[in-house]
């Protein structure tokens, strides 16, 4: 993060007020996709810039009621918790003749506790594990499912329970009675070339109840991570295919307001007149010398207040950038192209600067390519923030102005960027 004088960058001409980053949750999607055969092909590899949040508290919380203060560790790359074997503290896998299974390419590992050490379920891991198509994708997956089920016919007290309830190919349910009502309870499915695995330690009076929340669990992270490969191939598959922009792409008071202070007026969504499309970072810095959209339409409004120290943002103005009709390859090019002229906007802006307000400049927190927030302080406890990022063909652009007294950190850029490609994404789907 640099840090610089800037004036006049990312002033919005539009108004809002989100809920903070973390109010908002993760989507949950069907599980279909998981036992897809025409899908497993084209699944995308797990973010490593990025992990995918498979489970959040909230879930955690669900799934074990009477445990409060539920605390995620951190996500681990690639090691060696994909072989391990199904008893608890017996050796992994890859040690027993035979096994034959290659690493995998993707890893998402993360364990959960409950930090006092006194809930009825003191511990939690979750795995997901993706190979590639360099080690066979599918067929690895499917090897690894049948290695852990026979690891878990091989481990003494293990109880088979009903896995009716957890998606996939091959689901596994087992509960091992550990003593003095506690149970060690795992949950093991695969779908084509992605294989799930969850461990948990729970008191319970029977077997059944024990598995009980593990197994709601598993549908739950089979579920999120579904939707987590529907918004990376967005990024990916076919661009040219997505279909026009509309009304129904842009973000609304609706997606981010406080209900009981709605926008007044509401925000209106309109096309953007040819004759605006250049418009740049700030009005120094119209686009110059790159292709413009084919199709652009934006929205703004202006949030009504009272607002609160820290996080409420004030106004919005929103534009989505689509540049269709050039084929994939002309597409992706041409709103590169646009993406590139619009940030180097951001430097003619501080280049017009002269007044020596702090500048926070960011090209990392925003979801989607060719990312770019410039946050302004106003030096009245607001902040003017604009920021832009790419997805294929289209471009999309935030501004907005937040209530953020002190040190600024990207929380309402982040969490509003996101609304709006999840708002663009979910347009498509409906229309295609």
């Amino acid at each position: 993060m640099a840090v610089g004088a800037l004036t006049g960058c990312g002033t919005s001409t539009a108004p809002v007020t989100p809920l903070a980053a973390s109010a908002a949750p993760a989507p949950v999607g069907g599980t279909s996709d998981f036992t897809d055969p025409e899908r497993w092909a084209t699944l995308p590899p797990f973010s490593r810039t990025e992990p995918v949040v498979l489970l959040e508290e909230a879930d955690v919380a669900a799934a074990f009621p009477d445990d409060v203060g539920w605390e995620p560790g951190a996500i681990t790359g690639t090691g060696g918790d994909w072989a391990r074997a199904w008893c608890t503290g017996s050796s992994h896998l890859f040690y027993e003749t035979g096994f034959d299974v290659p690493s995998p390419s993707d890893e998402h590992v993360r364990a959960w506790s409950v930090p006092s050490g006194t809930g009825s379920s003191p511990g939690l891991h979750v795995e997901a594990y993706r190979w590639g198509a360099d080690v066979g994708a599918v067929t690895s997956a499917q090897r690894w499912g049948e290695r852990l089920t026979a690891s878990a016919e091989d481990c003494p007290g293990a109880e088979v329970q009903d896995s009716g309830g957890v998606p996939g190919e091959a689901p596994l349910v087992t509960a091992t009675d550990a003593g003095g009502g506690w149970w060690e309870v795992q949950v093991a499915t695969t779908g084509g070339p992605t294989a799930v695995r969850l461990r948990a330690t729970v008191t319970a009076a029977a077997a059944g109840d024990a598995a009980e929340g593990l197994t709601h669990l598993a549908g739950r992270l089979v579920a999120r991570l579904a939707v987590a490969d529907d918004a990376a191939s967005h990024l990916r598959d076919s661009p040219a295919d997505r279909p026009d922009l509309s009304a129904a792409h842009l973000l609304s008071d609706d997606d981010v307001s406080r209900r009981d202070q709605p926008a007044d007026p509401p925000a209106v969504a309109t096309p953007v007149e040819s004759a605006a499309r250049s418009d740049g970072w700030c009005a120094e810095s119209p686009v110059q010398g790159a292709p413009l959209p084919e199709q652009a339409w934006s929205t703004s409004w202006t949030e009504p207040g009272p607002f609160e120290p820290g996080f409420d943002v004030m106004e919005v103005d929103q534009r989505v950038l689509r540049f269709s009709g050039l084929g994939d390859e002309g597409g992706v090019a041409a709103a590169q192209a646009f993406s590139t002229a619009f940030r180097a906007g951001a430097q003619t802006c501080a280049d017009a600067a002269a007044d020596g307000r702090e500048v926070q400049v960011s090209d990392y927190s925003v979801e989607g390519e060719d990312s770019l927030a410039v946050a302004v302080d106003q030096g009245d406890g607001t902040w003017r923030v604009t920021a832009t990022a790419r997805d294929g063909i289209t471009v999309l652009v935030v501004s907005m102005r937040v209530q953020w007294e002190g040190e600024w950190y990207p929380d309402p850029v982040v969490a509003l960027t996101g609304a709006a490609w999840a708002r663009i994404r979910e347009a498509d789907r409906n229309a295609s």
